[in-house]
């Protein structure tokens, strides 16, 4: 039995310092810093830290995001505010400041 065939061997593009990439057994994306002195391996730096991964684990990825986007604001303009005392039980919708 071919060992390679049989485990689903396959040759991995190398990856570029600098590409963008998604870690996928950790689910971040993050950015390649370098390729390690050990076989298929590289460090990734994450949003939060850097990685060590074997080369099947990132992956290139062209919509990179590495900073949570920020959440939208929401215009309360439009929204009622309801008396404290409307619903027994049920705090106002939103307070006066």
């Amino acid at each position: 039995m071919n060992y390679d065939k049989h485990h689903g061997v396959r040759n991995l593009h190398e990856l570029d310092p600098g590409q963008n990439v998604w870690i996928t057994d950790r689910r971040v994306t993050g950015k390649v810093l370098q390729k390690t002195p050990y076989p298929r391996s590289y460090l990734v730096q994450s949003v939060k830290r850097v990685y060590r991964r074997n080369r099947k684990h990132p992956i290139p990825s062209p919509d990179f995001h590495p900073e949570p986007e920020p959440e939208d604001e929401f215009d309360v303009a439009g929204y009622q505010h309801s008396p404290a005392g409307a619903h027994p039980g049920c705090p106002p919708l939103m307070s006066s400041p």
